[in-house]
């Protein structure tokens, strides 16, 4: 059986999306698992600041809340490649193998629209918040618009990899037999 020959921009796109997975993974994966270290960090110090001086940290609450944010987001595009979101798999299991591959496109479909949404949505917020000038409420007065811009990265990043399934369920559609991703 022989392969498929690609087309030069059918391997150049193949080359592209390749490329962006590796670099959406490292970065989401790598910049948040620094995140983390550097709350636990933070919390270690607050508590040992509390503890042996009776002062605590007053930044550590605002920062820790941020950086739990930029990981949350950057770890949505992360967690739909390692497919770790819940799945309720009862009924897909039930059905045939045809009917699945459709089901699989319908909820991928649907994703890319809610993460569309959450990318507007999430624009008109940062939009919003740098146009007025908005600000933390705490002494460090943080522009909210820093880490509201988060949130578009990190749904950007999932809608990459949902635009990646996607195609992947449309290819599916045609094989016969077979698993759905």
């Amino acid at each position: 059986m022989a392969l498929a020959m690609r087309l030069p921009w059918q391997e150049q796109m193949h080359k592209f999306i390749s490329g962006l997975h590796i670099f959406v993974a490292f970065f989401s994966r790598h910049l948040a698992a620094w995140l983390v270290f550097g709350m636990m960090l933070m919390v270690v110090t607050e508590a040992g600041a509390r503890y042996f001086f009776n002062n605590p940290l007053m930044v550590a609450d605002e920062v820790g809340g941020y950086m739990l944010a930029v990981t949350s987001a950057l770890g949505l595009a992360y967690t739909w490649q390692a497919r770790g979101h819940i799945r309720v798999t009862v009924i897909a299991d039930r059905i045939p193998m045809r009917a699945r591959k459709w089901l699989r496109l319908v909820t991928v479909v649907l994703a890319i629209a809610l993460t569309v949404i959450l990318i507007l949505g999430s624009y008109e917020l940062v939009a919003f918040s740098a146009k007025f000038g908005q600000r933390s409420e705490t002494w460090l007065r943080v522009p909210k618009a820093w880490p509201q811009s988060a949130l578009i990265v990190g749904f950007v990043f999932l809608l990459g990899y949902q635009l990646v399934h996607l195609v992947k369920a449309i290819k599916g559609l045609g094989k016969a037999g077979g698993e759905v991703d």
